[in-house]
């Protein structure tokens, strides 16, 4: 069960799903993080990731809710309402992107297990529906970007080339981040000298 928002500032998307789908998922990332390693400099996102999930389900984040929804019961022909409580995983966009694109490589060339690949998709399908509504852009073009960036840059110097080619993310508008993040990702592109696979 995964779902996500975005605050009003824009520097964050929440993944939320319940304890025991976070804390598998935090288990697949690490799992598949060591048949990875065609991918240089991938540990450090994909590890960023998985410390954000699990601080979410072990509750060391103020993020958390309840959802309701009903169980039908053929013998009374009653509805039991059912309460989950549900963990927000608080994501940098960047680390998100660039996790999902080196994830959803592993989808499309790696032999994994159906659990793991199941896991996987859930994430890059709501990847792909917050960066829709994060940005709205083609998820498709980002993850090309995103995984040339990844796929090529030292994670220890992307967040200095972040500021130093746009500017602090962090002091942007909502309105500016979500229209600066693809000409940022592409001068990352031209700086690293990398073309979109």
């Amino acid at each position: 069960m995964y779902n996500f928002s975005i605050p009003d500032h824009k520097q964050t998307i929440t993944i939320w799903g319940t304890y025991s789908s976070l804390k598998q998922l935090y288990e697949v990332i690490h799992s598949l993080n060591k048949k990875l390693d065609c991918i240089p400099y991938k540990e450090g996102v994909l590890m960023g990731l998985c410390y954000e999930l699990r601080k979410a389900f072990q509750n060391e984040r103020c993020s958390a809710q309840e959802i309701g929804a009903y169980e039908f019961c053929s013998d009374t022909g009653k509805q039991t309402p059912h309460y989950f409580h549900l963990y927000g995983a608080v994501i940098n966009p960047f680390i998100l992107l660039m996790s999902t694109a080196y994830l959803h490589h592993v989808l499309l060339s790696t032999e994994i297990s159906r659990l793991e690949q199941g896991y996987i998709n859930l994430l890059v399908d709501v990847t792909e529906k917050s960066f829709e509504h994060y940005c709205s852009l083609n998820i498709e073009s980002l993850y090309k970007i995103a995984f040339a960036i990844a796929a090529t840059a030292p994670y220890e110097e992307l967040h200095s080339d972040i500021h130093e080619l746009i500017g602090p993310f962090d002091e942007l508008t909502p309105f500016e981040r979500t229209t600066q993040i693809t000409p940022m990702l592409k001068r990352i592109l031209e700086a690293y000298k990398v073309t979109p696979c």
